[in-house]
């Protein structure tokens, strides 16, 4: 049997489906599907896998089961029996059956040696209104082997005595649809003289088989006709398979939306019906399927990387772990990268600073390193900057790039960039310049004022080592220390981005939990699709990942995050990221 899903009754019970899902219970007659009437009836099973709460998604690689008829015993009262004159009676049945016993009564003349009376079946065939009696089939007593390497001639049925006059005639299970009964005297085969007893017949017992035995999957639209079979099914006929692997994509699709969460099992309902009494066993069941959690849902989700930790939010169960996982990355790259004198973003947030305001004007010491292979003293394009503050209110601010004058700052350098700040923001702002500010590399550094037309403005600080911060109260024509008690800790928190020349490098993306390293580069080998463009297609997170999400503790979907880093500016766009379940497996985590 195969362990690939769950089969069993409608009704089940509770505790006992509980043990099946966890693999607690093992019970072989759940496999089982009985018609236990005469006129056959109906049976509602399910084919299942484990319901996993939180899941956008079902897909079905196989559903199948397969069946074959079990021999079972069962008493019928759809019979006749019809006199032979004097010699015995016609036992028929209105169809094709195997006939497995019969309860008869009869009673031996005092004038005929009861020692020597055999019983014996034989072979008929309805003749007009009657039937016409063919060969002898079994008889009891038989007459023996005729030779070591033979059968007892006439061999194979059994009859017992239950007192008085009752017998119990057991046969071979054999095929037909009517035999002439009859108590007969001789010493051999064909020697038989039929004796003028008529049994009397009380009960008849086939090796009941099912006839027109069809399958049907159950859905909220009607019925589905998967398999039938008009015949009677016998256990001669072999195994027979029921596949109905895009039907079941389809009903498990839509039951997966109507899901409340509170289910066991998520199933495929089929119904069972026979026109006869009768019995099959399911021999193996089939439900491949995987669950997809879609953490951004259909939609792509682009997010713009460079110079900052930046949040990766995934929506996924918690508690569960992912068999596998798949996504396509497309970068875009903006043309500037993170200049190598600018250091990375500190892991947490800033708590230290100066404030900025309408008469207050502040500026930071940022130096400037050539670029990749090239020399001190080299030129380069300065692209943007960037300072982290914060505003409680709506604000304007103005940035300007100035030249060092004996280490304070000098003339403005490029045209002042303004932004809008709204209110409560709290992060990095960026000012691209209108034209890109051409300098030299590996010597004075770059000053960055900044002063507000509006509102108040705090630039925070790194809160490590020496900082290199200029106060202006006359809108950058002076420029003084800030007062030792009000100085911060560490540097204002400033980064320059150089420009990029064409063709430009494939970016290196580092993925990591925290502090801890997750994977170095997330995006290694990606095609190259135009100048600015590359692709990656990702057949899995890494295991990290999945191991990430399987330790996350609650109930149903939680956000997990994650941060990227690139030193290069860039929209990385996420596609098709699916992350799948084993049904049987993600609950246990192994």
């Amino acid at each position: 049997m195969s362990f690939q899903a769950i089969f069993y009754p409608a009704n089940v019970g509770i505790s006992k489906l509980t043990g099946l899902i966890y693999g607690l219970v093992v019970d072989d007659s759940l496999n089982l599907v009985h018609f236990p009437e005469e006129q056959g009836g109906s049976a509602d099973q399910e084919l299942a896998v484990p319901f996993l709460a939180g899941m956008d998604r079902i897909e079905v690689e196989e559903a199948l089961i397969k069946l074959k008829a079990a021999p079972i015993e069962l008493e019928v009262e759809d019979y006749k029996v019809t006199n032979n004159g004097n010699s015995g009676i016609f036992l028929s049945l209105p169809r094709s059956a195997r006939l497995k016993k019969v309860d008869i009564s009869y009673e031996i003349p005092t004038s005929v040696d009861a020692t020597k009376v055999r019983l014996v079946v034989r072979a008929a065939t309805p003749s007009g209104a009657g039937f016409q009696d063919g060969v002898p089939l079994f008889a009891s007593p038989d007459f023996g082997k005729p030779g070591d390497m033979y059968q007892p001639v006439l061999g194979g049925m059994t009859v017992a005595s239950y007192g008085g006059n009752r017998r119990v005639v057991t046969l071979p299970s054999v095929l037909g649809n009517a035999w002439l009964i009859q108590l007969a005297l001789g010493d051999e085969a064909t020697g038989l003289q039929a004796q003028p007893i008529k049994p009397t017949v009380t009960r008849v017992v086939l090796d009941a088989a099912p006839r027109n035995l069809s399958v049907v999957l159950m859905t909220g639209d009607g019925e589905v006709l998967l398999w039938n079979n008009p015949e009677t099914l016998f256990p001669d006929a072999g195994e027979q398979v029921v596949s109905f692997t895009p039907l079941a994509q389809r009903h498990l699709s839509a039951a997966i939306k109507k899901a409340t969460g509170t289910e066991l099992t998520l199933p495929v309902p089929l119904k069972f019906r026979s026109d006869s009494g009768g019995a099959i066993r399911i021999t193996a069941s089939s439900l491949k399927a995987e669950y997809v959690v879609q953490p951004f849902g259909e939609e792509p989700k682009t997010l713009r990387l460079g110079g900052d930790l930046t949040p990766l939010v995934l929506s996924a169960p918690a508690a569960l772990r992912p068999k596998n996982s798949s996504m396509r990355l497309v970068v875009k790259l903006l043309g500037r990268e993170l200049n190598g004198a600018s250091s990375e973003p500190p892991l947490q947030a800033p708590t230290t600073g100066l404030r900025l305001g309408l008469e207050r004007s502040l500026a930071a010491a940022a130096d400037v390193a050539p670029l990749q292979g090239e020399a001190p003293g080299s030129l380069l394009d300065i692209a943007s900057a960037r300072v982290y503050v914060a505003v409680r209110e709506d604000a304007e601010v103005v940035l300007e790039v100035r030249s060092d004058v004996a280490g304070v700052p000098g003339p403005v350098a490029a045209p002042p960039v303004v932004l809008q700040v709204a209110k409560d923001f709290s992060g990095w702002l960026e000012f691209e310049l209108a034209k890109a500010l051409k300098v030299v590399a590996g010597q004075a550094p770059l000053w960055l004022s900044m002063r507000a037309n509006k509102g108040e403005v705090y630039w925070f600080s790194a809160g490590l080592g020496p900082g290199r911060s200029r106060v202006s109260t006359d809108r950058g024509e002076t420029w003084g220390a800030p007062e030792p008690r009000l100085a911060p800790e560490g540097p204002l928190l400033v980064q320059l981005f150089h420009a990029l020349k064409d063709p430009m490098p494939a970016p290196v993306i580092r993925l990591q939990n925290g502090a801890a390293l997750v994977r170095e580069n997330l995006f290694p080998g990606p095609v190259k699709t135009s100048e600015r463009e590359y692709v990656l297609d990702f057949s899995a997170l890494p295991g990290e990942v999945h191991a990430f999400l399987a330790g996350r503790a609650g109930q149903g979907r939680v956000s997990s995050t994650l941060q990227l880093f690139s030193r290069t500016v860039l929209d990385l766009t996420i596609e098709n990221l699916d992350i799948k379940y084993d049904p049987f497996q993600a609950a246990s985590g192994s």
